[in-house]
């Protein structure tokens, strides 16, 4: 609670990630992926939980939107991210604006976007040019290429990063 506490009392925001547990739902770039769909005929955008993980995801996210629920610092809620855990996503953004209808949802930060649930289209992309994406200044455009709808949502650069400062003495 200090921590955000201490963001309320800075004026910084926070986009709170739900812990991710269970497994991975993989990219749909992903040749497993492709391989494991051509050989069931479905989409595998989420994981299928057991009726305890569902149990315990669901549990845990409303603690975490209750306890939370107080700092003014907390302005976004992040539900799954890269995948990880990613199940049930129409109904997990339903619930979390039923318990929090004032903050943002941010559904799916990086990849198996399911569609307009959240309030941003969030993906990743680095400076080096490796995403599928192609360079930062394209993300977008490559996205909606790959058939995502990118329009009516707020568009966010989830995660980036390949870029550091060594100073001396903290290597």
């Amino acid at each position: 609670a200090n921590f955000y506490s201490l963001c309320d009392q800075l004026g910084l925001m926070v986009w709170q990630d739900m812990p991710s547990g269970d497994m991975r739902a993989l990219p749909v770039w992903a040749e497993d992926r492709a391989i494991a769909e051509e050989l069931t005929g479905s989409s595998l955008d989420e994981i299928t939980r057991s009726p305890e993980s569902k149990a315990a995801f669901q549990r845990e996210l409303k603690a975490m939107l209750r306890y939370l629920a107080p700092y003014a610092s907390v302005v976004v809620w992040v539900l799954f991210n890269e995948g990880w855990g990613q199940s049930n996503t129409q109904e997990t953004v339903d619930l979390v604006k039923r318990m929090d209808g004032q903050r943002l949802v941010n559904a799916v930060s990086g990849w198996n976007d399911l569609g307009a649930l959240g309030h941003f289209i969030d993906i990743h992309n680095y400076e080096d040019n490796s995403s599928i994406f192609g360079p930062l200044p394209q993300s977008f455009s490559s996205y909606a290429a790959w058939g995502y709808d990118v329009s009516g949502r707020v568009p966010v650069l989830g995660e980036y990063g390949g870029l550091g400062y060594a100073v001396e003495g903290h290597q």
